[in-house]
């Protein structure tokens, strides 16, 4: 009888043990909530997995960190305005944002679960932002000019967006594929048919001292045709970030098309280009300020050309900060050199004589080296002094400085298919999560501390 009434007790633990993890699996934070309220032309969005996300960043500062105490003040939670709860957002479940283009506006938006809808709808205090709460489903949206800003359809589009009958969006149906895939971080890019890559899926993963990339994506089939080889250069001893890209976004080529328009430097459409980047240079010539690029990088033009006769075109430039000759163009005090290395690639950049190799099958894409590049700035005038003392310049060059290991690679197939894969790694005895936290604290004023 003890035994029946013991193994009675056992079975009604186990069922109210079962029952418990049922209730707490039905409400926890249902993966593809949000994304059911992305609009549809949604051309980027990045999912965070808050919980795994968080799980990790505490457990870390828990029980791995080397904090100071200034450190551990700055991370107080409780200070007014730090935290999700004081906007009335859940910061325990999932965040969605998105990118679209909407009557002609960039829109970045965000989609939360709300705890506080009062408190949510207070964040819209500024003439660019927006928000809207359904239930417990919260949007934000942020416009990026308040120049002939119709802010009534914008509200009401804000609205619109936390309805739950419109039509679902194209890069739900994709997210859905890294669901149950123990990424913390997902990106989605939708592309169309002017860019290289179209539907990349991305997730990011944090363990110990790494940030694992792992992804997908269509390559367009009317890009990238030729069969051309495709030529690299041989890296030189100094510190650089690597990057091998197809075409141009458009937006980058709109803009570098612009500025070599004024000085009646016309060129045809970059179709691929490989640069070695490794710093640049602040000056002071002449009372007027000069920033020189630190580069070596071969470009492939869509069409053939000849650089020298190129050269021989350029107008419109201050002859006391730029000079001219056959191959070569002075900035300040850096040479650039020039070199035809085909009808259709141009070598430009600081080594007068750089090894250059061929490559019949390179890979899509890549970006490897050392990052802290991007931020090296060198010069003795007052302006690069101020340049390197910026906090954003300054903390961020220390934090690049301490990875290790930086890569990121697309391959494709003969299918059209594309595999990215990526690491982003720190010194073995780091963390990556505590080494992003010390990032972050480099921008807080540490509060004044009181004497034990």
């Amino acid at each position: 009888m003890k035994y029946k009434i013991l193994v009675n007790t056992l079975l009604l633990l186990a069922s109210l043990w079962l029952l418990f993890f049922c209730i707490r699996f039905l409400k926890a934070d249902n993966n593809q909530v949000l994304e059911n309220y992305l609009p549809i032309h949604s051309e980027l969005v990045v999912k965070i997995h808050s919980k795994p996300l968080l799980k990790r960043f505490l457990g870390d500062i828990l029980y791995n960190n080397n904090f100071d105490r200034k450190s551990i003040n700055k991370l107080d939670l409780n200070q007014k305005n730090t935290t999700g709860k004081n906007l009335g957002i859940d910061i325990e479940r999932n965040l969605l944002f998105f990118y679209e283009r909407w009557k002609r506006k960039d829109i970045l938006g965000v989609f939360v679960h709300v705890s506080n809808p009062e408190q949510f709808l207070k964040i819209s205090d500024q003439p660019t932002l927006f928000t809207a709460v359904n239930g417990n489903i919260g949007c934000i949206l942020r416009v990026n000019t308040d120049l002939n800003l119709d802010e009534k359809a914008l509200e009401q589009y804000c609205l619109d967006l936390v309805q739950t009958n419109r039509d679902k969006s194209y890069a739900k149906l994709n997210l859905q594929k890294l669901e149950n895939t123990n990424g913390m971080v997902d990106l989605y890019v939708a592309g169309n048919h002017n860019t290289l890559l179209n539907d990349l899926l991305v997730k990011l993963t944090i363990e110990k001292n790494e940030i694992k990339i792992n992804g997908t994506a269509i390559k367009n089939p009317v890009k990238e045709k030729d069969s051309l080889p495709s030529y690299f250069l041989k890296p030189t001893n100094r510190d650089h970030l690597a990057l091998h890209i197809g075409v141009l976004p458009d937006t980058i080529n709109y803009y570098l098309q612009s500025v070599l328009n004024e000085i009646n430097f016309n060129l045809p459409d970059i179709k691929k280009q490989h640069v070695l980047f490794y710093g640049s240079g602040i000056g002071n010539i002449n009372g007027k300020m000069t920033v020189e690029p630190y580069f070596d990088a071969i470009f492939k033009f869509k069409d053939t050309l000849s650089i020298s006769k190129r050269i021989e075109n350029i107008s419109e430039l201050d002859s006391n900060i730029i000079l001219i000759s056959k191959d070569t163009i002075t900035i300040g005090n850096t040479f650039y050199y020039f070199k035809q290395i085909s009808p259709q690639d141009i070598y430009v950049g600081v080594t007068a004589q750089p090894e250059i190799y061929k490559i019949a099958t390179p890979p899509l894409f890549y970006l490897r080296g050392r990052p802290e590049a991007l931020l090296s700035i060198d010069g003795d005038s007052w302006i690069a002094d101020i340049a390197k003392a910026i906090p954003q310049v300054r903390n961020s060059k220390a934090f690049l400085q301490e990875i290790e290991t930086f890569e990121i690679e697309a391959y494709a197939h003969q299918n059209l298919s594309v595999d990215v894969r990526g690491k982003i790694e720190f010194k073995s005895e780091e963390l990556a999560t505590l080494k992003f936290i010390e990032y972050f604290l480099s921008f807080i004023k540490s509060p004044t501390l009181k004497e034990d």
